[in-house]
């Protein structure tokens, strides 16, 4: 059977896709040419147009990977909004010190007429 779902997947063209029911879907796609910088240097290569397969997990199945309870999901959002009002007096507190650090500009007199 896995011999059989692997021959569908390989004959598979362009834009097509293969889904496997509570596994995953196999999907076809055209990657385009585009141009590659060698990691030791030298002159840029040209790399074809070509297909190139990718795969996506099914939710279901990525659940049962990755069980994870609603309340700890809760939590780091929580977290998360807690983190800003401390990012603000740090913003408060940075400015302070920039006020206190720079010296106060002598107000000039108004000009007679």
């Amino acid at each position: 059977m896995l011999d059989a779902t692997f021959e569908v997947i390989k004959d598979l063209g362009k834009d097509a896709s293969c889904r496997i029911k509570d596994f995953g879907t196999f999907k076809v796609k055209e990657r385009a040419a585009r141009t590659g910088k060698p990691i030791k240097g030298g002159d840029p290569i040209a790399i074809p147009a070509r297909l190139a397969m990718t795969f996506k997990l099914a939710p279901s199945f990525k659940a049962l990977l990755n069980p994870a309870p609603a309340a700890a999901k809760a939590e780091p959002a929580k977290a998360a909004k807690a983190e800003k009002p401390a990012k603000a007096e740090k913003a408060e507190k940075a400015e302070k010190a920039e006020k206190a650090a720079k010296p106060a500009k002598a107000e000039k007199p108004a000009k007679k007429k």
